[in-house]
């Protein structure tokens, strides 16, 4: 069994990144490779765009790094170009990082990988294996802290959208006896699969509840002891439209109000700001909406449910719809990114919907009550099981994010 212990300060040594156990060595990352094996991708007419083709020799693009695979990407080259560029070939457990924008990223090629090379904005690295475990140096390259020290030691610091070799080169990175580190790789490693198991359930049960709502929205499927006839309406006779109202103005850090902005609907409510004034209030069970975005956005005409009344107040921009005959948590469900709005979107200018465009809505609805609030309280019910799964995934990165704290500077040792 491993067991795990908290080290005393008279266990630590100083170095320039921070406090580590005595018996860790402190390497740059050039020492950690292979001969050779730190190369940044080709610079200007080595890889024009002229040379790439259709298919045959792929080019690993930043994005591979970022997203995490092997199979996207659109380049190719010809094998003539592989040859002449073959310093630049990538192999199975190199890993490729990105240099430039979205920087530090890290992906292991893996063993199945389309033969390729890199571009200028990546890094390929390959690593002394007697020197330093993999898995263990993917999980330091993942972890956030290094990413900022990588940002930190550039000229122009989180301004800074390229980093250069010398900076890759003198990267420290402490190493722990080989041991240790297959252990600490271990246990982040079961952590990673335990939020990429939770991932994959709650992208299931997504799923699910896109199918059901298609059912049950359109009346394909009915539910038991429902048999009336739906009914053809406009949104205009069941609801009343207000408009919201600029805030800018008024936006407090500690506020007393949240204000209603397309970010904070199209972040379903993770993206807050405040305000001490009401200019726009709002009710229990109304709904909200944003009425403009740009092209191809995705919060055009994303929805909010209002689930306590006086908490709220709405930007402009946003509207709100109040029912007036209709079960609300049903016309929430029926009219979040309703194809009727996105229809306004014409991928080339900015969408704007009015007033009339929103009360011109056509909708088929049940007529009995009693059908739209069985429907609502099962697509709630559904959303309610997601974001309790969706709450245990935020607490899983966040053990995740402690572990790494604590396993990857020593503080907590394995023995």
């Amino acid at each position: 069994m491993v067991t795990s212990k908290t080290i005393q300060k008279n266990e630590y040594k100083k170095t320039t990144i921070g406090d580590i156990p005595f018996d860790w060595n402190l390497k740059s990352l050039e020492s950690l490779c292979e001969s050779n094996g730190l190369i940044r991708g080709p610079f200007g007419g080595s890889l024009k765009k002229e040379y790439f083709t259709s298919s045959g020799y792929k080019v690993y693009e930043q994005r591979n790094a970022i997203y995490k695979s092997a199979d996207i990407g659109d380049y190719y080259i010809t094998e003539a170009k592989f040859k002449e560029l073959e310093r630049f070939k990538v192999k199975t457990n190199d890993f490729i990082v990105s240099c430039s924008g979205t920087i530090g990223e890290i992906y292991q090629i893996p063993c199945n990988h389309t033969e390729g090379i890199i571009n200028q904005a990546l890094l390929k690295i390959t690593i002394n294996s007697n020197i330093i475990n993999q898995m263990f140096f993917l999980k330091y390259f993942e972890w956030r802290e290094l990413k900022k020290r990588i940002i930190d030691n550039t000229q122009c610091g989180a301004m800074q959208n390229m980093v250069g070799m010398p900076v890759f080169r003198k990267i420290l990175i402490p190493v722990p006896p080989k041991e240790e580190q297959q252990k600490i790789a271990t246990a982040l490693s079961d952590t990673d699969n335990l939020i990429e198991s939770l991932e994959k359930i709650i992208d299931k049960k997504e799923k699910i509840k896109q199918g059901t709502m298609q059912q049950l929205l359109t009346g394909k499927k009915r539910l038991p002891g429902f048999d009336e006839e739906w009914e053809n309406i406009k949104l205009g006779e069941i609801i009343d439209f207000i408009n919201g109202k600029a805030h800018e103005k008024a936006i407090s850090e500690h506020g007393e109000f949240v204000v209603v902005n397309s970010r904070f609907i199209s972040t379903e409510g993770k993206v807050i700001r405040y305000t001490n004034v009401q200019y726009c209030p709002t009710d229990t069970e109304d709904i909200l909406m944003v009425m403009s975005d740009v092209p191809n956005g995705r919060a055009i005409a994303k929805c909010y449910y209002v689930e306590k009344g006086n908490k709220y107040t709405v930007n402009q921009r946003v509207c709100i719809m109040r029912t007036k005959k209709t079960n609300s948590k049903f016309l929430f469900y029926l009219l979040d990114r309703n194809p009727y709005f996105l229809s306004f979107d014409d991928g080339a200018k900015q969408t704007n919907l009015s007033k009339d465009d929103v009360l011109n809505c056509p909708l088929r609805i049940p007529i009995q009550l009693e059908e739209q609030q069985a429907i609502a309280e099962i697509l709630s019910d559904m959303d309610a099981e997601i974001e309790a799964l969706e709450d245990k995934l935020e607490k899983y990165k966040k053990l995740k994010e402690g572990m790494m704290q604590e396993l990857l500077t020593g503080r907590i040792r394995f023995v």
